[in-house]
């Protein structure tokens, strides 16, 4: 037994280009030659010269060796981790959030929902400071009223630079192929929109078409994504994404019906504050009404997991819930927001000439039940 434990620790420590008789800038075809070569030498029918003999832990170690350089990725990973790398890949690839909330045990999953009720409590922080700012009349600087906001922005965008950074992606060769330019480059333009209003809101005497500078690139670049995903069609066709189920021109209809409702909202919107329409709310707003049901239709039509893991599909299924819920929540803002601009006149800016109670409108329907749905 110690004889044989000794010969199974001994293929154990040798290296996966070693085992091959390969150099470590080997080609994929040089290191199929290699194994095929070392697959017979420890084949016990086909080479004599083993007197049938052959160790099973080194069978083993010559296969594992060409599983793992035969796969890019994998590969990177033993080159710059070496098998602790590989195995920690290959967790990172098989995780499930079940099985590891199930690893962290009771203490651990107590954190990680507490964890995450203080985000959401967080995230509430910005509805209620913008209620207090605005029916209180109180003297803080919006800046302030939109520091929630601010720091989870910061959160998403330093999450966006790390990314990359991740060994996951760092294995693959090249991190800034990793990087999501597109989410990356819209969440900047999106916190420049948020400061762009509140220099506008405390005073700067800016259009509100400069305002929305920010959003309109935000915009584009949220069409360019449309575009893109327009041309594909077959890989949504296959999972039977919302709106792909009825052809190529319904599909490109469905995405770019789409972008022209946003692009009237963010328009009528900025044309509205600056006093060029003077059309109702419930017109301006009415984009909005289009946009929620395209996300509630979408909500319902789950899209098609390929592979069989039942939690996947799950997981799929619960975000349409949550996202159908979302989408109900945001259509009751929008409508309880029209009722309230259309009550008060856009209860934030109303005329200074005229006797009002920010943020009230008739029969003390306040900004705060607005916000009551989220």
């Amino acid at each position: 037994m110690e004889g044989e434990e000794e010969e199974e620790s001994k293929w154990a420590k040798v290296g996966y280009y070693e085992i091959l008789g390969i150099e470590p800038n080997a080609t994929a075809e040089e290191i199929k030659k290699a194994y095929r070569k070392r697959a017979r030498q420890c084949h016990p029918d086909k080479n004599v010269n083993n007197n049938n003999n052959a160790d099973p832990e080194e069978i083993k170690r010559v296969i594992e060796a060409k599983e793992v350089l035969m796969d890019p990725e994998t590969r990177n990973f033993y080159d710059m981790y070496g098998e602790e790398g590989v195995a920690f890949h290959r967790a990172w690839k098989e995780a499930k959030p079940n099985e590891m909330l199930r690893q962290m045990g009771a203490g651990g999953i107590c954190c990680f929902c507490c964890t995450n009720t203080v985000c959401v409590l967080f995230l509430l922080l910005f509805p209620i400071l913008l209620c207090v700012k605005v029916s209180a009349q109180t003297d803080w600087l919006w800046g302030f009223v939109f520091s929630p906001l601010w720091i989870i922005d910061t959160i998403v965008i330093l999450m966006l630079c790390v990314w990359p950074l991740l060994p996951v992606n760092v294995s693959k060769g090249d991190p800034l192929s990793s990087v999501r330019w597109d989410w990356l480059l819209q969440s900047l333009a999106f916190v420049c929109f948020q400061v762009f209003i509140c220099i506008k809101l405390d005073g700067m005497n800016w259009s509100w078409a400069v305002v929305f500078v920010p959003m309109y690139v935000f915009q584009a670049m949220g069409t360019g994504m449309a575009i893109y995903e327009a041309t594909q069609y077959e890989a949504a066709a296959r999972v039977k994404k919302a709106g792909s189920t009825c052809g190529l021109v319904v599909w490109i209809l469905y995405l770019f019906v789409q972008q022209a409702l946003w692009w009237a909202l963010w328009v009528a919107v900025q044309m509205k504050m600056d006093g060029i329409l003077d059309w109702s709310w419930w017109i301006i707003l009415s984009p909005a009404f289009g946009i929620c049901a395209f996300w509630l239709f979408s909500s319902t039509r789950t899209p098609i997991v390929l592979s069989n893991d039942k939690d996947e599909k799950a997981y799929e299924q619960a975000f349409s819930r949550w996202k159908f819920g979302v989408t109900v929540i945001l259509l009751l803002v929008t409508v309880l927001g029209a009722l309230l601009a259309e009550a008060h006149r856009a209860a934030l800016w109303c005329d200074p000439s005229h006797r009002c109670d920010r943020g009230q409108g008739t029969d003390g329907f306040t900004v705060w039940a607005v916000w009551a749905p989220i």
